[in-house]
């Protein structure tokens, strides 16, 4: 991506337009934030799904901060046989 960019020079009172050449550039930080935000509600999701749950509802509310700590909490503490009692 290219972009202009307008420079002044206040000593010799000139104004240039440079047309500059934008790189971007993915640091570690911003790759590990990246993988958590996929790799966190996949897990959630098959987690959810194997208790019986909606996995894709579970999967993309544990993207929000504080509510991922809620849903574990539910998941760790919900019937783990509530599968198998409504298929009877």
């Amino acid at each position: 991506m290219f972009v202009l960019r307008i420079i002044a020079d206040a000593e010799s009172q000139t104004v240039d337009l440079v047309l500059c050449k934008e790189v971007f550039m993915i640091g570690p930080t911003e790759l590990i934030v990246l993988i958590s935000c996929i790799y966190f509600p996949i897990c959630f999701g098959k987690i959810a799904s194997k208790l019986g749950r909606n996995g894709l509802l579970f999967g993309l509310l544990s993207i929000i901060p504080v509510v991922n700590l809620f849903i574990l909490g539910i998941l760790a503490f919900s019937d783990k046989n509530l599968q198998s009692k409504t298929s009877e």
